[in-house]
């Protein structure tokens, strides 16, 4: 089993992580976010024009810097992006945090709790579990494989007029997938036999022995439980 309802007498406490207790880990989280915002937006509407020729008509008509004579300038977008973008905000979180509840369900069985904690959103269980690492890196970066992955496909079959909506979904997905790559690294430096509680806004690791036990010396899983 991958998940068990009550601690083993042999694990002990070995870490937690908060994001939103470390403002400086959160500030530097926020700027990646930002610049994968921009880097993945951009990749993706060049992958598109390289597959789909013909939807430049559709995605180009905007003027990015106009300088007048007077010294002025602006930047104009057109409506596509500003309903593409407009849509695909509560769709992403809706479908960000649907992949990680129908994950948590197939990982524990149970049905799992969504919630909010100012405006980010959150996934976790409806009780206290404990889940091997392996599977929980699963749940934590689900969305952002499976989004991802799915957006790109549906570049080639999609509408014109859905497309801006899409290559935004994706983008804004890889976004706010940025807590979720911070966890995940934060996963990969415990051993496999590592079990996690989450919480909502705390996951905590509990290792096999004392807390200062090094990885080389837990001893190996012999099976999935």
């Amino acid at each position: 089993m991958s998940t068990l309802s009550q601690l083993p007498p042999n694990y002990r406490r070995h870490s937690t992580l908060n994001l939103l207790r470390k403002p400086v880990l959160l500030l530097v989280l926020i700027l990646i976010g930002i610049i994968l915002l921009l880097g993945s937006g951009w990749a993706i509407l060049k992958l598109t024009l390289l597959i789909r020729p013909e939807a430049a008509a559709v995605l180009l008509p905007y003027t990015v810097l106009d300088i007048h004579s007077g010294g002025g300038f602006f930047i104009t977008v057109s409506l596509v992006w500003v309903v593409g973008a407009g849509l695909a905000i509560p769709i992403t979180v809706i479908i960000h945090e649907a992949i990680h509840g129908l994950c948590f369900w197939s990982v524990t069985r149970r049905m799992p709790r969504f919630g909010w904690r100012g405006v980010v959103a959150y996934t976790t269980t409806p009780t206290e579990l404990y889940i091997l690492r392996n599977p929980y890196l699963w749940i934590t970066l689900a969305p952002l494989v499976i989004l991802t992955v799915s957006g790109l496909v549906l570049l080639w079959r999609s509408p014109l007029s859905a497309l801006a909506t899409l290559i935004c979904i994706v983008a804004f997905n890889a976004s706010g997938s940025v807590g979720d790559i911070a966890v995940a690294l934060w996963l990969l430096q415990k051993p496999t036999q590592t079990l996690i509680v989450d919480k909502g806004e705390v996951i905590t690791a509990y290792v096999p022995g004392s807390s200062n036990l090094k990885i080389n010396d837990l001893p190996k899983r012999k099976n999935n439980a």
